[in-house]
């Protein structure tokens, strides 16, 4: 007998958990994290709140990796993290991808202005700005926004994706082909980023966006753990760990056997349900660049 589409279950369900961790060489910690349902505002990570029904609006993860130095760097993320959560709670909630990425880039330009005006009333935090990388995760989809060099992967069964791409002068010599991947181990300025939230007066976010399917894992971290700790690796870990609190713990730990020489934040995410198709192991995993508010039209669709 045929099933009444009307009678069948198209829920999606999310888990979420996420860690910061000051790391080896550091005496303070400049991340922060934030993971958000857009529907509730609901932003704590209490057990029973780890895992949710994942609403047509979803659920924001974000994590940004302040700079600055003394206190200048955290107060920049914070405030980074605080303005993108305020934007995105804000109604009319955004669905559609067009509009979501409007949302995205006014909450990023909003943090961008509001921690450039911070700096400039106080001498002492002259400077600061923070990267900002998000994942906006959705019943059947995640849209990514990049500024800087933190990261947003997927992990699908045995396969990992680096979803955005990282804002840096390294990055920027790969792709003009003034240095080869081989010479990479030997570059001095691994740390020199092109974008960041509060040192320019307009920041231009790298969107992407990515199919889900079951069971796909989201990460979004910092570069306290892909500096000493190789996707190779990150896949190993969240593979071999059912649990996401220990798949965190682990995480972090490796990043600060590694030598911790920076702060290290991860937020990791599985969705799962009866909404989402199985994986295809005929279908490559791919992220789609899309176009931005503030893209000019030079980056190919």
């Amino acid at each position: 007998m045929p099933t009444n589409n009307a009678t069948q279950d198209h829920s999606v369900f999310i888990e979420v958990f996420g860690r910061t961790d000051v790391g080896k060489q550091r005496d303070h910690n400049e991340d922060t994290f934030l993971v958000a349902d857009l529907t509730t505002g609901d932003r704590t990570l209490q057990p029973q709140q780890r895992r949710r029904i994942l609403s047509p609006a979803g659920m924001v993860l974000a994590v940004c990796d302040g700079m600055g130095g003394a206190s200048s760097g955290e107060v920049a993320a914070q405030m980074a993290s605080d303005t993108l959560y305020s934007e995105l709670v804000t109604p009319p909630l955004a669905t559609e991808t067009n509009a979501l990425l409007t949302t995205i880039d006014h909450a990023l330009q909003s943090a961008n202005r509001r921690i450039m005006s911070a700096a400039r009333k106080d001498p002492t935090r002259r400077g600061m700005g923070t990267t900002c990388s998000v994942a906006l995760v959705q019943p059947h989809h995640l849209v990514t926004a990049q500024v800087g060099d933190s990261r947003v992967y997927l992990i699908r069964e045995g396969a990992i994706l680096q979803v955005t791409k990282d804002q840096s002068l390294l990055n920027q010599l790969l792709d003009t082909g003034q240095i080869s991947p081989q010479d990479v181990p030997n570059f001095q300025h691994t740390n020199v980023i092109l974008q960041a939230l509060g040192v320019v007066e307009t920041v231009v976010a790298e969107y992407r966006r990515v199919e889900l399917r079951q069971r796909d894992r989201i990460l979004v971290c910092s570069d306290g753990l892909t500096g000493p700790v190789g996707d190779d690796a990150i896949l190993n870990v969240v593979r071999s760990n059912e649990d996401l609190v220990a798949a965190c713990k682990q995480l972090t730990d490796l990043a600060n056997q590694g030598g911790g020489p920076d702060n290290i934040t991860v937020v990791l995410a599985e969705v799962r349900g009866p909404g989402l198709p199985a994986p295809d192991p005929t279908v490559p995993m791919e992220a789609l660049s899309l176009r931005g508010p503030q893209d000019k039209g030079s980056r190919p669709q």
